[in-house]
């Protein structure tokens, strides 16, 4: 399948998500898993209106997660948690922005403000927040104590990860 076309559909979901409009969630969760699976690379064929890789997929499946977590938080099940992370956790360590790219875009007529929410990891991380907020909601609205990101080993290593300058460059 193209990631052009992939793409699309993500963004139709996540336009029906913000519309609050009902989907099986769990379908577009493996669809997720099974982009950010994809080799990552470009494959550029020339054509200037198709996707050059899986790249633009993969930014939209992590705005496809912060849209569902945002707006439908309250209704995802804690059964989906797992995967929501795992995916998060791939999109997180994207190679998007790379050192060179951030130098020439995120300093430039973007600034880094802008350019983090045009780049893979920068919408990841967006959504990683989202995904943090979902636990702190879903706790609440159980009557649980909000877990704090001690509770969250996964996604505070993630975070610290992405706070490391040795690593961020």
């Amino acid at each position: 399948v193209d990631p052009t076309y992939v793409r699309a559909v993500l963004h139709g979901l996540r336009m029906a998500a913000h519309e609050a409009a009902p989907f099986g969630l769990g379908e577009v969760l493996a669809l997720a898993r099974w982009v950010v699976l994809q080799p990552r690379e470009d494959f550029r064929r020339g054509d200037m209106d198709s996707d050059p890789g899986w790249g633009w997929s993969r930014a939209e499946v992590a705005r496809l997660i912060s849209e569902v977590l945002n707006r439908r938080g309250a209704n995802v099940p804690a059964e989906h948690a797992g995967v929501l992370l795992s995916v998060l956790s791939v999109l997180v360590e994207d190679p998007d922005p790379s050192p060179e790219d951030e130098e020439r875009y995120g300093r430039g007529s973007m600034g880094p403000a802008t350019y983090a929410i045009n780049c893979v990891r920068g919408v990841a991380v967006e959504a990683l927040f989202a995904l943090v907020r979902w636990y702190h909601v879903t706790a609440t609205n159980e009557d649980r104590v909000p877990p704090t990101l001690a509770d969250l080993p996964e996604v505070r290593a993630l975070l610290e990860r992405r706070l490391d300058l040795e690593v961020e460059e």
